[in-house]
């Protein structure tokens, strides 16, 4: 007999792979998928306790939330990103690098919400797929709700 730990799993390991995926489809259509080093560290993981993480490079928030006006980029990713996306010439980098730099400064990078949906939409899935196989388990329901779900960590 399977016990509680190995149901949890069960469950939710297929909505965590979803959720993964999801997040990298937003990416990709949100344009913002560059080198692909955010894209490639986006996953999951449970704890010992079966609390659900989704781990990814700490850039992701800043994708998600954009930037504020006031705050010059580093040079040198940014000139990396002049030569890589925007085609730029390594003579004229540096120029391209900074009025790039300072249109950041001045106005922000807008944000391109990539998380906030993705998990929008793993809790409606998430919701669906507890009403239709568990709702006749209120042991396990009330674990979900109460101890799952509100430790989804970032």
């Amino acid at each position: 007999m399977a016990n509680l730990s190995d149901i949890i799993r069960e469950f939710i390991t297929p909505e965590a792979e979803n959720l993964v995926n999801t997040l990298k489809i937003n990416l990709i259509n949100n344009d913002s998928v560059d080198t692909g080093a955010l894209y490639n560290s986006i996953r999951y993981q449970f704890d010992q306790q079966n609390n659900l993480s989704i781990l990814m490079d700490a850039y992701g928030q800043n994708v998600e939330d954009g930037r504020l006006p006031g705050y010059w980029p580093k040079v040198s990713p940014l000139r990396e990103w002049v030569i890589r996306r925007l085609g730029v010439p390594q003579d004229k980098a540096n120029s391209v690098t900074y009025l790039v730099g300072r249109k950041i400064f001045n106005e922000g990078i807008k944000p391109r919400p990539f998380i906030a949906p993705a998990f929008e939409d793993f809790e409606q899935r998430i919701t669906g797929k507890f009403n239709t196989q568990f709702a006749n388990n209120r042991l396990l329901r009330q674990y979900i709700l109460r101890r799952l779900v509100p430790k989804l960590n970032l």
